[in-house]
Order: C-alpha cells, then structure tokens, then sequence
C-alpha cells in the first residue's frame, strides 16, 4: 500500500508533519493556505528525513523509564544519521533535552539550550513539540515552526528558501 495515511495512529503525526513541511517547503506560508490535499501532502512528506529518536519498541505514550536510557545509547547515532543526511532544518520534535548531550560532545561549541531555534554550522535547528501531543492546535503548532524559521533565515540575512529548504529534516 503506498498510502502513507493508510495506518490511522499514523494520520495525525504524520499528517502535521506533512503540513509543516508543506507550508515551510512553499516560502513558510500562512497556516491557511497549505493544501489539505492527501495525495500532496503524501508527497511532500516522502521528501523529508524523519529519524526516531525512539529505538526501541513504542506505544501510543512513551514510557519514560524505557525511552531514556535507549535514547541516550542512541543519541550519537542521531547525531551521525543527521550529519549523514546532512538537512539545512533539523525539527527537535520533543526530543531536543534527549539529544543535546551528544550534540554538545559532537560539537563543543553547540549550545546546551535552544530556547526555540538556534542557527549552528549552516543548519537551522528547532525545537518544537512532538507532532502528535494535543495541547497544541495544529495551526499554532506550524506557525510557532515557521515563526523560528523565518526568524532564524532573517537573522542568516537569507531572504530566498529555494535551495535552503529543500533538504528539509524533521526527527520526532
């Protein structure tokens, strides 16, 4: 089945995931105006890079005890999968306190905090919300997303996203 929206617990992560990579992809349009169009959100979200930071086997909630200490065993290998596919938008989606660790031992000079986005070695790095959690509305969700980018691409002095967007990373 090539329907990415075929599994129903995937439909609402993915299918935010989709839209924040729809609206930011297109020149980080308003909320409004990204498609909701299945089969263009399916296809955007098959040019995106998502990684796991959960390597082991999950639930519908994490189980804290579990995910801990298996993604601190991992985290260096987040951090190689992302210099492997090398994005121009890494998306901490909740996973941002779990990973800094091996960010920081791969990179002295990476910062043990990002309040909501950081610009490091010519890749934007935010911090947002796992795409599934519902305290959000997924309209605030995508614009506090693209509120950083745009804010992180005005501080870079980089006024087109052709090029810079197409490389689009998103690790929930």
């Amino acid at each position: 089945n090539k329907d990415l929206f075929c599994y129903q617990h995937w439909r609402r992560t993915l299918g935010l995931v989709a839209k924040v990579s729809d609206g930011i992809a297109r020149g980080c349009l308003p909320y409004a105006n990204i498609t909701n169009n299945r089969d263009e959100l399916q296809e955007r979200v098959r040019e995106v890079a998502i990684v796991n930071v959960n390597k082991v086997a999950g639930a519908k909630r994490v189980n804290w005890k579990q995910f801990l200490p298996a993604a601190s065993k991992y985290a260096m290998e987040i951090v190689r999968q992302i210099e492997l596919l090398d994005p121009h938008i890494v998306i901490f989606a909740g996973t941002f306190n779990v990973v800094k660790h091996a960010m920081h031992a791969s990179f002295a000079d990476f910062p043990n905090s990002i309040s909501s986005g950081i610009s490091f070695n010519g890749r934007l790095y935010v911090q947002a919300n796992h795409p599934n959690q519902r305290r959000i509305k997924h309209s605030r969700y995508y614009e506090s997303i693209r509120d950083d980018v745009k804010r992180l691409l005005r501080e870079l002095k980089r006024t087109e996203l052709e090029g810079y967007i197409a490389n689009l990373g998103i690790f929930p």
